[in-house]
C-alpha cells in the first residue's frame, strides 16, 4: 500500500511540475505569425515529453492544466476550455 502512495504522490509531483513548465514555456518562448495574428509556442514540446516520459495521466494533466493556466496569463479567458480539452487530449494521446 505504501508503494501504490508514493508512486501517486510522484505521479502528482510530476504532472505539476511539467504543468508549471508547459505554462512558463508557452508564455515566455513565442514566435509570432503576422498572418494570422497567432504565435507558435514551445509549450507542446514539454506536453509531448511529460507524456512519453511519465505516461498518459501526466501527459494530460500537463497539457490541459499548463496551457489554460497560459492562456491566462496571455490574455485569451475565451480560449480556455477549448485549449484545456484539446491540450490534455494532446497529452494523452501522446
Amino acid at each position: 500500500m505504501l508503494k501504490k502512495k508514493n508512486s501517486l504522490t510522484l505521479k502528482l509531483s510530476l504532472a505539476s511540475i511539467f504543468a508549471a513548465l508547459t505554462t512558463i514555456s508557452t508564455v515566455i518562448i513565442q514566435i509570432p505569425i503576422p498572418a494570422t495574428g497567432g504565435y507558435i509556442n514551445v509549450g507542446d514540446a514539454m506536453i509531448f515529453t511529460s507524456a512519453l516520459l511519465f505516461g498518459p495521466m501526466v501527459g494530460a494533466f500537463a497539457g490541459g492544466i499548463g496551457s489554460a493556466v497560459a492562456d491566462i496569463f496571455l490574455g485569451y479567458p475565451a480560449f480556455l476550455p477549448h485549449t484545456f480539452v484539446i491540450k490534455g487530449l494532446e497529452g494523452f494521446v501522446a
